[in-house]
């Protein structure tokens, strides 16, 4: 009897004989540039991220358009990522400037970076950018602050794109 009651109590505790899900790219990514956050999220039988989050330089700039004029809050750039199961997740990124759609592989390099090459056939031909994990806040639509951005060192806001808005992508 107390053998039933120590498995019931493993198992609640996740200690269980179950085999351990691997990590996952779920949750929220600050791009490369630091000017956008996108949230992964499961979405049917893969992978999906949209923009979470879009740094702007001054509270007054417009909401960047995508390829079709519509507002890039919200739009999905990452989808039909599935696992391989081997710790990479393949799927499609879509530029929200351009509609340009690129292959995509996605792959954590330990908890809080993201891999995410971009490519165009074959993935030799592409590039790599890494993502870290977000700690937050998110705002209403989509709006950041580069002072919402930690920066390497823990520093304040740094100087980034020079453009008004950054580019989310």
């Amino acid at each position: 009897m107390k053998a039933v009651g120590l498995a019931v109590a493993l198992t609640c505790l996740g200690l269980g004989t179950r085999a351990q899900e691997p990590p996952s790219p779920i949750g929220l990514w600050l791009t490369e540039n630091q000017g956008g956050v996108i949230q992964i999220d499961r979405c049917d039988n893969a992978l999906c991220g949209k923009i979470a989050g879009i740094v702007f330089d001054h509270p007054s700039d417009a909401m960047p358009l995508d390829y079709r004029g519509q507002p890039q809050c919200g739009l999905t750039i990452v989808d039909h990522a599935a696992s391989d199961g081997e710790g990479v997740w393949r799927g499609r990124i879509t530029d929200p400037r351009n509609g340009t759609v690129y292959g995509a592989q996605l792959r954590l390099a330990g908890q809080d970076r993201l891999l995410l090459r971009g490519y165009l056939g074959v993935p030799l031909l592409g590039q790599t950018q890494i993502w870290t994990r977000y700690p937050g806040p998110l705002r209403a639509g989509c709006r950041l602050t580069p002072a919402d951005v930690p920066h390497p060192g823990g520093g304040g806001a740094g100087e980034q794109a020079s453009s008004t808005t950054r580019d989310a992508r």
